[in-house]
């Protein structure tokens, strides 16, 4: 619930002629400046008031900023948005400067609204303290709450956390960003408040009861002080609700062209997940039908790739109450599944439809090609890592670096570059479904000479400062060998069925050699997963001979070269790459 009706917040000094100001203290602290924003290209009118200029820039960013990485379909984000950009509106914080906006952070000492130029100022115990966007109050709620929004909306906590302090002018190296990065209390928990995506969930969920319940203290016909934008926005109940709905019209308009391009009109997959299936698998058929045989099976919370839909008999989901007609086509599995047990966002099409030229292709095989996308050139690192993350589902957060920094650029167009030389492939599908929705690569530091290490904590360490340039073909080996982690760390059917392979060939690589020993020497038994990852990252990489972290420098050829290794060669093929080769066979030299 929203803290104490009773207490003023701040308002903005400017807004509007004949605005009731508040006692208002600006404390200063040195802030980053934005360069200039783009203004409104028409006045918006929104209940017969006119908007400022920097109300409209304001309503339009983050309106736009917001509604990509809301929940739900697209009347659902519209809903909430109009609620949380009324409160904002009304609250009188809209009007602020386009990166004070990003910026704002207000709390209420000894009866004055003090607005901090600081935007790492905490606020004292049992005051209201408002900050960012959405004007939500930071004492409503707490940082694991806060943290789970942001990991629903972006993958990763961190990575709204970077986009966040960047959007709002603090890039890597400032003294406010890198205070907010190493905090892990109120001023971490501030900062991805200031999110458009997290912070419009958070206040429309605090501002709610002012529609259905039609709270006084919403209003200013309530006993509020007259303010100018609560008695322009928010008079009462019935104005408020004619306002949210302009506000909902005018936010459609914002954002009418934010789902073109997306998966219904490309030709790339669409990420999902398996609902709650009551502790039963979900056959996968050959034909959308449930009398068709099954071909596969998957679980509970398994994400899997569609990547065209069909009408087929009606199946209802039981345990979330969902009818549906809708069957997706799973390419990775070669079959389909009744949509009512996928949760996708929506009850409706989210692929193009199967038929009329977008029958579901068979499975990649080895007369194919992939054809990869060229880097994006002139793309900032934000923008590259969206761009992964929508074409490939990998999602990326800062740690010890930024990946906006200039020694992490090499390894961002790395990554790009490996994912789209396996793009026609299902590796990345196989990668997101080991790892799980909380899976991210950092920029990180590791021990010397470690690249990469696949921690604990479930996330991809990258130490961007030692790789540096290399060979496109030993970064290629690098990106498949580190993102080979997550899959075989499983330990399912399809990794025993490797073991055996390897228990019989023995390993593949000086450097695989070198972990089961380590592993047996400290009592771990044999651990054979450094030899999985060389292994799968070999075959994509025909001309890297690179096979030890310790002797970069020593070529010793790729194993496959030598004709030795066929079974591994024949294992990953089948189970990793659909039968797709990126060089010739086991035993032939590739021309390099």
């Amino acid at each position: 619930m929203i803290n104490s009706p009773h207490r003023r917040l701040w308002r903005h000094q400017g807004v509007a002629a004949g605005l009731l100001v508040t006692s208002v203290l600006t404390l200063s602290a040195a802030t980053v400046p934005l360069a200039p924003h783009a203004r409104a290209e028409e006045p918006t009118t929104i209940n017969e008031h006119d908007l400022t200029a920097d109300e409209a820039t304001n309503l339009a960013w983050v309106s736009r900023q917001a509604y990509e990485r809301l929940p739900g379909d697209r009347e659902a984000k519209l809903d909430l948005l109009a609620t949380s950009t009324w409160w904002t509106l009304k609250e009188g914080v809209m009007g602020a400067e386009p990166d004070e906006f990003r910026n704002f952070n207000n709390c209420e000492i000894d009866g004055n609204n003090v607005h901090f130029k600081d935007p790492n100022q905490q606020c004292g115990p049992g005051v209201t303290w408002q900050v960012g966007p959405a004007a939500v109050q930071v004492p409503n709620h707490s940082l694991e709450t806060v943290e789970s929004v942001a990991a629903e909306a972006y993958g990763n906590a961190d990575t709204a956390l970077a986009e966040t302090l960047s959007e709002a002018g603090h890039e890597s190296g400032t003294a406010i960003r890198e205070a907010a990065v190493a905090d892990r209390g109120d001023v971490r928990k501030m900062w991805l408040l200031r999110n458009p995506a997290v912070g419009s969930q958070l206040v429309a969920g605090d501002a709610a009861p002012c529609f259905s319940d039609g709270a006084e203290w919403c209003f200013a016909a309530g006993g509020r002080s007259q303010w100018g934008r609560q008695t322009m926005f928010a008079a009462n109940h019935d104005e408020s609700m004619a306002v949210r709905a302009e506000l909902r019209a005018h936010i459609a308009t914002l954002t009418a062209d934010s789902d073109a391009g997306t998966p219904q009109d490309q030709d790339q997959h669409v990420r999902a997940t398996v609902w709650d299936l009551g502790g039963v698998p979900l056959n996968v058929r050959a034909e959308a039908t449930p009398d068709s045989d099954a071909v596969g099976q998957l679980s509970t919370g398994d994400e899997i790739m569609i990547s065209c839909q069909t009408e087929g008999p009606s199946v209802t989901n039981d345990v979330a109450g969902v009818t549906s007609t809708v069957w997706d086509y799973l390419p990775a599995h070669g079959g389909y599944v009744a949509d009512a047990w996928i949760f996708t966002g929506t009850d409706g099409y989210v692929a193009p439809k199967c038929g009329a030229g977008t029958e579901p292709a068979d499975p990649p095989t080895d007369d194919q090609e992939c054809t990869a996308r060229p880097y994006p050139e002139g793309s900032s690192a934000a923008e590259v890592q969206q761009l992964i993350k929508q074409n490939h589902g990998l999602t990326f957060s800062d740690a010890q670096y930024s990946w906006s920094d200039p020694v992490a650029a090499p390894t961002l167009r790395a990554f790009w570059e490996g994912l789209e030389k396996v793009s026609c492939t299902p590796f990345a599908e196989h990668v997101g479904e080991a790892a799980g929705s909380g899976f991210a690569v950092v920029a990180d530091e590791n021990d010397p000479e470690v690249w990469g290490h696949y921690r604990e904590d479930g996330l991809l360490h990258i130490d961007v400062d030692q790789i540096g340039e290399q060979s496109p073909d030993t970064l290629a080996w690098f990106v498949i060998h580190e993102l080979s982690h997550p899959w075989s760390a499983q330990r399912d059917a399809t990794y025993s069925s490797y073991l055996a392979v390897a228990e019989q060939h023995g390993t593949l690589t000086p450097y695989g050699q070198v972990a089961l020993e380590q592993s047996i020497a400290a009592g771990e038994g044999p651990d054979w997963n450094e030899n999985f990852a060389d292994m799968v990252a070999h075959y994509v990489a025909r001309c890297s001979g690179l096979q030890m972290h310790t002797d970069k420098a020593n070529d010793l050829g790729n194993p496959y070269d030598s004709g030795k290794y066929d079974a591994y060669y024949a294992w990953t093929a089948e189970h990793v790459f659909n039968g797709v080769e990126f060089g010739p066979a086991p035993g032939e030299q590739p021309s390099c």
